[in-house]
């Protein structure tokens, strides 16, 4: 039968068969700035498999399931191949995060597939070579592919292998591997900052133990030295650390041995044919150095661990993290951002508040007893911004999205309403208001082209610049405006500032504890769930923001909602000192039976 259909994978378009009929596999092949090209193709997009809230749940608690039937086996397996004996937590903190991201994006990368066959089984496409296949060298690098065309492209030539399709198969040259498990970026003052650390360590540790391990907790620094005054000789603060080399190599014969059988679900055998050899080399053939690099980096013994976000991308953190808890030390974390506490199927959530023996939130408590509101860590010191008719412009922040799905909560066909919703936005604001706005978007475009589509509708459109820091931006505002649930607007809430919210109730799907307090807000005029809405209240508010914004009714609602997802206090410092002093002695006790 005649191949009638070219399946575009990704937005290589150099690739595409353009004698046949493009089907494209889904938005993400479609770059904007690019359009005048895929749109004389006069291509379909096929239907996104996780195109609603329904879908998409269901999707995340499959993945959610598949992810705790995988983790135990590889644990058994990397014990063995090293020769440990380590706990399933010591590998749930060390693995934990890519493999999450792995099965969700695979899985993401599966089901489009297997859709594009069903209904047009005699396609063709392009897959890429197995000599271009990589192996990506640590977490960081695995999310850093996954938004890039060719390393998706591989992911599904690897998925139609499985599946027994033969398409033509094209090579494509790569950036090498980078040999580093990329942690921070090293300069001169972070190596001299790392060098006076662990002088500063091997000297405390003469003395006496060191007790606590502060790792990127989000406390502004003047904070984190006020803990350190109060608790001396007990906090070491990991303020810089060079990049860690990794001197391996792909090892198929070690890789063997991960290739199990994960079950009898064909997505299951689809994940054995295609793990061993993507798991990353720092889980590997690079294990024992990036073992060894925490090791030397961070204390020998330590009482308790104390990080926001060290626990995604810096193995070699991790690897000691792990290890020390197996030693009795009291991990402890803390949300970096906004979200937690209300988004519904938030693997970030889940998976820090499970692998630490307490979790400090913004606020809100959860089902599970570890988790402990407190003062956040990243809103310690905010100060407060008053409302005030004599500053000028709205200051309107958006966001970005991975054209491949990353997660599940982040889905690009949830993105393409967004955009949506920007542009009704701004067409609903008056013409002689629009001088008024200025837009802050995310500097990772991800080739959506989101200015250039509002410069479509407002091509005098104002910008605000990255270069400048947000809460700057913020002060100098009359009132800000954003269009997603993230960290910015409890940022906003926080600091008291004149806000107006708006975005897609469905696709910012909630949990149930969490929704009453957002409805606080609906109630109060400040969060609203159309685009059109939004527009006439900003109108409404900008005129006179000192009466709106004062308003009694609206400064108790975000009060409450700020005491459960933003909370702050006057007396966080004195907060937290008696918090880390009752997990030290907590630690201390368990360490002397």
């Amino acid at each position: 039968m005649e191949n009638k259909y070219y399946l575009a994978t990704t937005a290589q378009d150099f690739l595409w068969d353009t004698d046949k009929s493009i089907i494209f596999l889904g938005e993400w092949c479609r770059v904007y700035d690019k359009r005048s090209f895929w749109k004389s193709l006069d291509g379909r997009v096929l239907d996104n498999a996780f195109c609603d809230v329904e879908s998409t749940h269901e999707a995340y608690v499959y993945v959610k399931g598949v992810y705790e039937v995988v983790l135990p086996i590889l644990a058994v397996v990397l014990n063995q191949m090293h020769g440990k004996q380590h706990s399933l937590r010591y590998w749930r903190i060390l693995l934990g995060p890519w493999l999450q991201t792995y099965l969700t994006a695979t899985y993401d990368r599966y089901e489009h597939i297997t859709r594009a066959l069903h209904q047009f089984p005699s396609l063709t496409t392009t897959t890429l070579s197995e000599d271009s296949f990589v192996t990506p060298v640590d977490t960081l690098a695995y999310v850093s592919n996954l938004f890039e065309d060719s390393f998706n492209l591989q992911v599904y030539s690897k998925i139609l292998r499985f599946l027994g399709k033969s398409f033509p198969k094209v090579s494509i040259e790569s950036e090498e591997n980078s040999l580093y498990c990329r942690l921070t970026r090293s300069s001169w003052k972070h190596k001299v900052i790392n060098k006076i650390s662990k002088l500063y360590i091997f000297i405390l540790s003469k003395v006496s133990p060191v007790s606590v391990v502060f790792r990127s907790t989000y406390f502004p620094h003047a904070f984190e030295f006020y803990l350190l005054r109060k608790l001396i000789g007990k906090i070491f603060l990991m303020k810089a650390q060079n990049a860690i080399k990794i001197e391996c190599k792909y090892d198929i014969s070690i890789r063997n041995a991960i290739k199990k059988p994960f079950g009898e679900d064909i997505f299951l055998k689809c994940l054995s044919e295609m793990l061993y050899s993507d798991i990353p080399m720092c889980f590997v053939e690079g294990y024992q150095a990036a073992y060894e690099a925490g090791n030397r980096e961070y204390p020998r013994s330590v009482k308790v661990v104390f990080s926001a976000n060290s626990w995604y991308y810096d193995e070699a953190f991790k690897s000691w993290a792990a290890e020390s808890s197996e030693k009795g030390a009291i991990l402890l974390g803390t949300p970096h951002g906004g979200g937690y506490g209300a988004v519904l199927d938030f693997f970030g959530e889940e998976h820090e508040s499970s692998i630490v023996d307490y979790y400090y939130s913004w606020g809100w408590t959860g089902s599970l007893g570890k988790v402990v509101p407190m003062p956040a860590s990243k809103l310690t010191n905010i100060k407060e911004i008053v409302a005030s008719n004599s500053k000028q412009g709205v200051l309107w922040v958006t966001t970005s999205s991975p054209r491949y799905l990353i997660e599940f909560n982040d889905a690009p066909s949830m993105f393409q309403n967004y955009l949506s919703g920007q542009k009704k936005f701004l067409g609903a604001l008056s013409n002689d208001f629009l001088s008024e706005i200025s837009l802050r978007a995310h500097y990772q475009d991800n080739g959506w082209g989101l200015i250039p589509r509002l410069k479509e509708i407002e091509p005098s459109l104002k910008l605000d610049s990255w270069d400048v820091p947000f809460l700057e931006s913020l002060e100098k505002c009359r009132l800000y405006v954003c269009d997603h649930l993230s960290t910015t607007f409890t940022e906003a809430l926080a600091s008291n500032k004149p806000t107006i919210l708006f975005w897609d109730r469905d696709n910012n799907r909630l949990k149930p504890e969490a929704e009453p307090y957002f409805d606080l807000l609906r109630d109060a005029g400040i969060l609203f769930d159309q685009p059109e809405a939004a527009a006439e209240a900003v109108q409404y508010a900008y005129a006179d923001v000192e009466l709106w914004w004062n308003d009694v009714d609206r400064q108790q609602a975000v009060k409450v909602f700020c005491n459960q997802f933003a909370r702050t206090s006057p007396d966080a410092i004195e907060l937290w000192e008696k918090e880390l002093r009752r997990v030290l002695l907590e630690a201390e006790r368990s360490c002397s039976t």
